[in-house]
């Protein structure tokens, strides 16, 4: 997924699992950077299997390809989805 670097509450991360858990959960995504810094944002928007969260400035302050997960977090344990590429761009300075 290509973002622009230090980017902050101008776009949202949409995926659609088609499948959310019975009974309480939590949902994260969860990542680390290019830099090796990690972030992890709580996922509220969910929705017959589509799982939103807000773009935040840790996900996109180190410029290059990071990796990120959605993770779900019920009584039975944990589950990891696929793992995706965050791909910074660098931004442009005058």
């Amino acid at each position: 997924l290509p973002i622009n670097q230090n980017d902050t509450g101008t776009g949202r991360i949409i995926i659609d699992l088609g499948y959310e858990p019975e009974g309480l959960y939590e949902a994260t995504l969860q990542g680390t950077r290019a830099d090796g810094g990690t972030f992890s944002h709580e996922i509220s928007d969910i929705t017959d299997g589509v799982y939103t969260c807000d773009l935040y400035e840790d996900m996109s302050s180190a410029e290059g390809d990071g990796v990120a997960q959605i993770v779900i977090t019920d009584s039975d344990g944990r589950t990891g989805t696929q793992v995706f590429i965050l791909r910074v761009q660098k931004e442009a300075k005058e």
